[in-house]
């Protein structure tokens, strides 16, 4: 009987909050959103999707049509950064005794988020992609894996890519196991085009001020991280 019930608490624990599917869900939404915001709002310019700033750095390099290569390579610098800044978050583990590192990167992008809502349509866009594409690097480096399974919050090509591989499982090998993981790239996939559409459709109207319905899903996803730390495994630490 033991043994049964401390199978059931290792199952149970098996998945720590951060890679909950509702938590992928959440950030696959801003990652959408903030990317139909800065392209919206600031340029044409892409807060997550850097494979889309270099190409669009390439064809403004050598078109007809040239802009600042400027305006893109600096969101692609900033994302650099930012993964290296979530890096040395990580080897802190901890903040304050009690934030986890995570935790941080979640109230560092909410912040950059609201001070970002405040700013004028006259204020520099080159700036505002910068610190954009920085958070949502952090973000892309620090939640990496749902229900145990790898994927990407904020560009949606390689959750494309893993869904039709699990396709071909269930389509070629029969495997039970790959539907279940279709079901869940699918939901992220779908998630992002939910934010972006409605990213387009509020900073056609609201402008900078769209950004500030990202807000409640940054604080409800704390909230989740918050009431599962029981939860939270090794790797946490």
């Amino acid at each position: 009987m033991m043994k049964k019930i401390m199978q059931k608490q290792q199952s149970t624990t098996s998945i720590d909050a951060h890679e909950r599917l509702l938590v992928g869900g959440l950030l696959a939404v801003v990652g959408g959103y903030l990317d139909a915001f800065t392209y919206t709002c600031h340029g044409g310019v892409f807060a997550n999707a850097q494979t889309g700033n270099m190409v669009l750095l390439a064809v403004n390099l050598f078109g007809a049509d040239v802009k600042s290569p400027l305006n893109y390579i600096a969101p692609i610098l900033a994302f650099a950064f930012g993964v290296l800044l979530s890096e040395y978050l990580h080897r802190r583990r901890r903040f304050f005794g009690v934030l986890l590192w995570r935790q941080v990167v979640l109230v560092i992008e909410m912040l950059v988020v609201f001070v970002i809502g405040f700013l004028p349509m006259t204020f520099p866009s080159l700036v505002i992609n910068v610190a954009i594409s920085l958070v949502a690097a952090m973000q892309m480096n620090s939640f990496r894996k749902v229900l145990n399974l790898p994927y990407a919050t904020t560009v949606a090509t390689g959750n494309l890519r893993s869904m039709m591989e699990n396709v071909a499982k269930v389509v070629f090998d029969h495997d039970k196991q790959a539907r279940v993981h279709v079901f869940h790239y699918g939901g992220i996939i779908f998630m992002f085009i939910i934010g972006a559409i409605f990213g387009f459709l509020a900073s056609r109207t609201l402008q900078n001020k769209a950004i500030f319905l990202t807000i409640p899903i940054f604080v409800s996803i704390l909230v989740i991280i918050r009431d599962h730390k029981k939860y939270e495994g090794a790797s946490e630490l």
